[in-house]
C-alpha cells in the first residue's frame, strides 16, 4: 500500500492535483484566525454562545448522537419480527 500511495506521487498530473487540494485546504485554515472588517466579534461569540445553549436554528442541540439513531433503530424494526438478509 506504501508503494501505491508512493507512486501517486510519481504521476505527474496526479501529483499536482493533490499538492493543489492541499494548499486549498491549508488555505482555508489559514484563513479562519483573518477577521473580517466591519464583523462584531463579541456579537459572533454571544452568537455561538446561544447556539451552544439553545440550539442552532431552533433545533435543541444533540449531545449524544448515537443515542438517538439506537433509539430509532430499536423501534424500527418491531421486537420479535423476522428480518430477512439482503442478499443472501
Amino acid at each position: 500500500m506504501i508503494k501505491s500511495l508512493a507512486n501517486i506521487f510519481k504521476v505527474n498530473d496526479l501529483r499536482n492535483k493533490i499538492l493543489f487540494v492541499v494548499a486549498m485546504v491549508a488555505v482555508y485554515r489559514l484563513g479562519v484566525f483573518i477577521r473580517v472588517p466591519g464583523v462584531d466579534s463579541i456579537a459572533i461569540s454571544q452568537l455561538k454562545d446561544t447556539a451552544n445553549q439553545q440550539g442552532a436554528l431552533g433545533f435543541p442541540p444533540q449531545k449524544d448522537a448515537s443515542r438517538h439513531s439506537t433509539g430509532l433503530r430499536r423501534r424500527a424494526i418491531p421486537p420479535g419480527a423476522e428480518v430477512e438478509e439482503v442478499g443472501a
